[in-house]
């Protein structure tokens, strides 16, 4: 929703509630398939209605009907199928039961988290250069470069935390990962299950 409220600023008129139908079926699709209740068949119910943006335009009476469309479907792959992807970040599906992993899924979260709130500081207290003035005013390169610092250092701190919960379930301990004993690592406490 609020993707489309930008076009309206440059007087484009998308067809958000159609959009956000569109959204929420692609998003169901893709989590439906994920474990594996849908065949790679449902997809192509979703050309028609993906399509439909088209037709549906035709019947509006607006001045800038190709812009209204594809700022439509933009909207849709900028948004809306990225977040259906998510699906199978956390979802796995076999013969025998469906998987919930949300290790990937909160790893891939703080790390967007990490990048974000890295930039944000770094650009406020000494960023200079402005990245893109035009499209977003205060992001500068300063905030950009540190996302790479950020984010690895995030990352490790992840592999670390998941190598350690693995280890502690499995009965290994290695010296990055806490004490024995307690079986605490991150301030997690894992119990392991025999």
């Amino acid at each position: 929703m609020e993707f489309y409220r930008f076009g309206y600023k440059a007087r484009i008129r998308p067809q958000y509630l159609y959009a956000l139908f569109l959204g929420g079926l692609i998003f169901i699709t893709n989590y439906l398939f994920a474990i594996g209740r849908l065949g790679p068949y449902i997809f192509l119910g979703l050309i028609p209605l993906i399509s439909s943006v088209f037709i549906i335009e035709l019947f509006r009476n607006h001045n800038r009907p190709m812009h209204n469309i594809a700022f439509t479907l933009l909207g849709l792959i900028y948004v809306a199928f990225p977040f259906s992807m998510l699906n199978y970040f956390a979802l796995s599906y076999s013969e025998f039961r469906i998987g919930y992993q949300t290790h990937v899924l909160i790893g891939y979260l703080l790390l967007m988290w990490a990048n974000d709130t890295g930039a944000y500081a770094v650009g406020m207290s000494i960023g200079r250069n402005r990245l893109f003035p035009k499209i977003s005013p205060k992001k500068s390169w300063e905030g950009h470069r540190r996302i790479l610092f950020h984010g690895s250092c995030c990352l490790d701190y992840l592999a670390i935390l998941y190598q350690c919960a693995a280890d502690s379930l499995d009965g290994h301990r290695h010296d990055h990962c806490g004490d024995e004993r307690a079986g605490r690592f991150g301030g997690i406490h894992v119990q392991a299950q025999h």
